[in-house]
């Protein structure tokens, strides 16, 4: 495990240094001065008792590794309830309390020539933050020190987290979405409602989320009754 004060994120360290990082590492930084999220939204990363770590993964078998994200959003899910705490999924892979986002997760990945070097899992976990830090993020987020009432230990909550993700891993990588389909699906409370689906550009489209793909994708139905996948994209329950 490589143990950082400050640097620009996690992920940025393991995709500059991918080829002397070994497969399986795990990289934490204290703070992060240009973390970032999907889509490069600002991951806000300048509470040292919150959690910015990556795995660096360089599997010989990559043709599940679309799905990784989905599986780490399981894991947290998993990690969650050893705090007693119910958390949700909001596909593909935001991290929710009662509606409010304690978990950001994003992969990236390392290519030389059209080929994979390796890949940066990274996410962040809101661990000890108060109600005035909560307010300026522009969404509704929670921080699990104020569901418990307590302070958190992160390296304590590293150990459980780092046992979790990879008890599955190999099995995973595998064998893919499958080993965690049904389980997924448990924890995506907006199935067989209507959702708001967002594009690029901020505008809104209605669809009556269906069902989840045995690839992870998100099937929905448009206001003509027709089927269509979602590969990726910002949902929101109606």
């Amino acid at each position: 495990m490589k143990h950082f004060r400050t640097i620009d994120s996690t992920n940025s360290y393991a995709l500059k240094h991918i080829e002397q990082l070994e497969d399986r590492e795990v990289i934490i930084s204290d703070l992060q001065t240009t973390g970032h999220g999907r889509f490069c939204r600002k991951w806000v990363s300048d509470n040292q008792g919150n959690l910015y770590l990556t795995f660096v993964l360089k599997p010989e078998n990559c043709s599940h590794i679309a799905n990784i994200t989905q599986y780490l959003s399981v894991v947290l899910v998993r990690v969650l309830k050893k705090y007693a705490v119910s958390a949700i999924i909001k596909w593909p892979n935001d991290v929710l309390v009662d509606g409010a986002k304690i978990c950001g997760i994003l992969c990236e990945a390392s290519i030389l020539s059209g080929s994979d070097r390796g890949f940066a899992l990274g996410l962040g976990v809101n661990l000890n933050m108060s109600e005035n830090e909560l307010s300026e993020i522009s969404q509704a987020a929670t921080s699990l020190n104020l569901l418990l009432e307590r302070d958190i230990d992160k390296m304590e909550f590293v150990r459980v987290l780092c046992e979790e993700f990879f008890a599955d891993y190999d099995n995973f990588i595998n064998s893919g979405f499958s080993t965690i389909k049904f389980e997924y699906e448990s924890y995506c409370n907006f199935l067989s409602n209507y959702i708001w689906v967002s594009d690029a550009d901020g505008a809104k489209t209605k669809y009556l989320a269906k069902s989840i793909n045995e690839d992870g994708t998100l099937a929905v139905i448009d206001n003509s009754g027709n089927e269509n996948k979602l590969f990726s994209a910002d949902i929101e329950p109606i």
